[in-house]
């Protein structure tokens, strides 16, 4: 800490935290010398179960299409909140595979023409609007808006197919930034129903891929519960009571590293969780069973869960070489799905200038109507 923490908090406040800060240091430290044995001992039945497998270079032909959303919520007018909302599908003609060497912060890709064709008009479709809603609830106000851009998001799947057939595009892939079952709070019977239909239709013909970033779930491990405990009763006992392991993509980095191939990409055995939850069950029972497995790029990369559908007719080894395409090196997430949320993101600033816009164009009210929108802004 640095003099000017010291001098913000009191001498007999900040010898409690830090004392305290020790000991839970020490537990972590403990907790990772734990996690690190663990991993060494269950290693051998994933490594011969071929449970976790590195690419095989098979290459994936078709162009690739990425598909994101993004909303904000304008208060500050009483009860009248704007939601302005933008859905992005961006389409990449890759017809050779390509690696040059960018920078993980990049904010666009520069290649040569021979190695990355991108039609300007082409490259992406983008709606977007500004919902007006009245309420008093935060919660209500914003989940109404959430509901919209989904909606949209799922009109945007279901024109897939024909938005390939307008660019004369033979084959194509789509990656969804997000699960597949988004979002998992969201289930409403009728937006449930559309969704499952634009899935079912689109991925008759063209792989889908949900890219959840942000795993908290232990699907893996659930799966994986019964085997484990026949394997070893000590290793269940640590990971299932214990918790050493944190989830899955805990997991899933701590086996690749094992492994000692870091560079090389890596990916899981295809598991079913179509009856992990209510919601789950609603989609499977609207002819989507969702299937998932889990994919790592590189060193550099964080671990994913791809999630699939499993009444699409695609092996494992389609969707990964599908993956392997949508990676540049020095990127941590798939291309088409860092576009696709470039191109549909709605910034805090853009935001503020849109109210802006609004307060100016209310401002032609009376004198009385003025005041009244300043004090409530």
């Amino acid at each position: 800490m640095d003099d000017e923490v010291y001098q913000e908090t009191s001498y007999d406040t900040l010898l409690k935290l830090q004392q305290s800060a020790i000991e839970k240091g020490k537990n972590l430290a403990e907790r990772s010398e734990s996690r690190e044995l663990l991993l060494e001992k269950l290693f051998p039945l994933f490594n011969d179960k071929n449970w976790l497998r590195e690419y095989s270079n098979e290459e994936y032909t078709g162009a690739l299409m990425g598909l994101d959303g993004s909303m904000q919520v304008i208060s500050g007018f009483g009860n009248i909140h704007f939601i302005p909302w933008s859905v992005a599908l961006v389409y990449l003609y890759l017809e050779e595979k390509f690696d040059p060497d960018i920078e993980s912060n990049i904010s666009e890709v520069e290649a040569d023409k021979d190695e990355l064709e991108i039609k300007d008009k082409d490259l992406a479709d983008v709606l977007g609007e500004i919902v007006k809603i009245e309420g008093n609830e935060n919660k209500a106000v914003r989940s109404t808006g959430t509901k919209k851009m989904l909606e949209r998001e799922t009109y945007m799947i279901s024109r897939v197919k024909e938005k390939l057939q307008e660019k004369k595009i033979q084959k194509g892939a789509i990656l969804i930034d997000g699960p597949l079952v988004d979002p998992p709070n969201w289930r409403k019977t009728d937006y449930v129903r559309k969704r499952c239909q634009a899935l079912k239709e689109v991925s008759q013909d063209i792989p889908i891929l949900g890219i959840a970033k942000r795993i908290k779930e232990r699907f893996y491990l659930e799966d994986k519960e019964e085997k484990i405990y026949n394997y070893s009763k000590d290793l269940y006992k640590n990971i299932y009571k214990n918790n050493v392991i944190y989830d899955d993509r805990d997991l899933i980095t701590g086996l690749a590293i094992e492994k000692g191939q870091l560079d090389t990409s890596m990916y899981t055995d295809m598991i079913n969780v179509e009856q992990k939850n209510d919601l789950y069950k609603k989609y499977s029972k609207n002819g989507v069973s969702v299937q998932s497995f889990f994919y790592k790029n590189s060193i550099r990369s964080p671990v994913i869960r791809v999630d699939t559908i499993k009444e699409a007719d695609y092996s494992l080894s389609e969707y990964v070489s599908i993956l392997e395409k949508s990676y540049l090196k020095g990127l941590e997430d798939p291309l088409p799905v860092m576009l696709a949320h470039e191109k549909c993101q709605i910034s805090k600033s853009c935001a503020e200038s849109l109210k802006m816009e609004i307060s100016n164009r209310s401002a032609k009210g009376s004198k009385k109507t003025q005041l009244s929108n300043l004090i409530m802004r």
